[in-house]
């Protein structure tokens, strides 16, 4: 069969929703991976393995959150940055550089007819080698607007986290901030400082034979304008599997320890109704370990059960159990959980989303990276939801916490949404998608 490299980075959600893309394709290609070394992947995988910085992941127990890092600002300039941060830019130049070599070599050494990017890293179209971007059909998977486009800024820009940033004004001041946005991040990737990006420039890097395909569901975000009409832009749909539901329990089940699902679980989700808390890998970041004791008193006092998801010991440790509080440890399976609780509160990981729009279950956001507010902005512009800003002071995020949990949640206006974003959902399939976009370009066979 004809191979396919696929660089494919991130979270582990990220890597769920590449193996949700790659559904349809893995009947009909080879995958070679460029990934992470700590991705897991079946035993006879062909893969290229590169280290991913904690600088960029932002999930080490110090981290602050703040892993968009001031360069991510349109008005910073990356050389300024680079000397004042001297270690994280020669960490991420290693890292590209890494990801740059193995994805020639992958390409060289298994003669692949296409590469298939994660958003993430759109830098390989500056990095890669200019005949091979010529000779290959290139497709970038979005789980957010990461390509430029007149609606939104760049998605990694922190200027989502402003406090004065309203998401999807119009006019042309609000334009000309989204367009200031995305050219200060395509600079970026061309790392001058004698010229600037050009619309010329970018056509030529993004269009031709790249294909962006969008993997998430029409109804749930606001429709995106391109800022280049020749652009090749796909809307494949949400990337979900609602087998995952089924999937069995392994691992620590909490509450006294030992493999599969708890013995307490489908009573205690039977009862009052019950919050889900989970923030994944950025349970222990300091951020929201500042704020959690906040969140969930507020919860509680309202007289809510709280069931918090602990996906490591150091995350278990710091919440205890309480008469309306339990804490689960391990695995979770969200696609199980998610329709028993009455909302979930998490960071807004497009995965742990999916599943909540799929079951019609209301959301909180706890935003930290620019990415989630980018969610948490078009969850409240579309349901008048108030999301947790980290920042805020104390009172502003108990206020914000009891509108989205005593009003909001069974709003007219939030049942509307996320039923018929549920509806969508469930009429376009996002893996078959990418399978019929990819496999029109592309070969099956040689």
């Amino acid at each position: 069969m004809n191979k396919l490299v696929v660089v494919d980075l991130g979270t582990f959600c990220d890597y769920r929703l590449m193996d949700d893309a790659l559904r349809e394709l893995q009947q009909q290609y080879d995958i070679v991976y460029v990934t992470d070394e700590k991705r897991k992947l079946p035993a006879d995988a062909i893969a290229y393995r590169f280290k991913t910085p904690t600088s960029v992941t932002g999930t080490s127990n110090n981290a602050a959150a703040d892993i968009d890092l001031n360069v991510m600002d349109a008005d910073s300039n990356v050389i300024l940055w680079g000397v004042i941060h001297p270690m994280t830019a020669y960490e991420a130049y290693t890292w590209i550089s890494a990801m740059r070599a193995h994805v020639e070599a992958a390409v060289r050494d298994h003669g692949a007819v296409g590469i298939i990017l994660h958003y993430a890293a759109t830098m390989m179209l500056w990095n890669l080698a200019e005949d091979l971007l010529k000779r290959l059909q290139i497709f970038v998977i979005y789980h957010a607007p990461g390509l430029v486009n007149k609606s939104t800024p760049w998605v990694f820009d922190p200027v989502l986290k402003s406090a004065d940033f309203t998401l999807y004004e119009s006019g042309k001041r609000y334009e000309d901030r989204c367009m200031k946005s995305w050219y200060a991040y395509y600079d970026k990737l061309r790392v001058s400082v004698t010229t600037s990006v050009t619309s010329q420039h970018l056509r030529g890097k993004l269009g031709g034979n790249v294909h962006h395909i969008m993997c998430w569901d029409q109804a749930v975000a606001r429709p995106l304008e391109p800022a280049f009409k020749a652009l090749r832009v796909h809307q494949a749909g949400a990337l979900y599997n609602e087998r995952y539901a089924a999937k069995r329990w392994y691992g620590g089940g909490g509450g006294g320890g030992g493999g599969g699902q708890p013995k307490w679980i489908r009573a205690w989700l039977a009862g009052a109704p019950t919050v889900l808390v989970s923030f994944g890998s950025y349970s222990v970041t300091s951020n929201i370990q500042r704020i959690l004791p906040l969140m969930l008193g507020t919860l509680e006092e309202c007289g809510v059960r709280v069931l918090y998801h602990a996906t490591s010991d150091e995350a278990a440790a710091a919440v205890k159990d309480t008469a309306h509080r339990r804490v689960i440890k391990g695995w979770l399976p969200y696609e199980w959980a998610v329709p028993k609780c009455a909302a979930v509160l998490f960071t807004g990981s497009v995965c742990l989303q999916s599943v909540c729009i799929y079951n019609k279950t209301p959301m909180i956001f706890v935003p930290l990276l620019a990415e989630q507010f980018f969610w948490a902005r078009n969850y409240e512009a579309m349901t008048g939801t108030p999301f947790v800003h980290y920042q805020s002071a104390d009172h502003r995020i108990v206020a914000n916490l009891l509108r989205a949990w005593l009003v909001e949640r069974t709003s007219p206006m939030t049942t509307a949404y996320l039923r018929e974003c549920g509806k969508s959902m469930r009429l376009n399939d996002g893996s078959k998608r990418v399978g019929e976009i990819v496999r029109s370009f592309v070969a099956p066979m040689k």
